[in-house]
């Protein structure tokens, strides 16, 4: 979903979440701002990132999988990456 959202804006990342990580300028989590993507990892660190979801301010995201389909909802903070990465 995020890969095909920056698509669309002409912004090409690559479709791996833990190679998206790295795919634009950290910003402190308590800094980020719409638009920003926003990682979830089991273990704290890159190569635990095993989702990826579009930050859309007032602490909500927006993000999909295939059993849900696309969904706004809180941001929940349970094993999110320090940091929020802008493409």
């Amino acid at each position: 979903m995020v890969m095909r959202a920056y698509r669309n804006a002409g912004v090409y990342l690559t479709h791996s979440s833990r190679a998206q990580y790295g795919q634009g300028t950290k910003i402190p989590l308590a800094q980020a701002q719409p638009g920003d993507l926003l990682f979830y990892s089991s273990n704290g660190t890159q190569p635990g990132i095993y989702h990826v979801a579009m930050y859309l301010g007032n602490g909500m995201l927006i993000d999909g999988n295939a059993g849900r389909g696309v969904t706004i909802r809180a941001v929940w903070y349970y094993q999110i990456m320090p940091y929020a990465v802008r493409p």
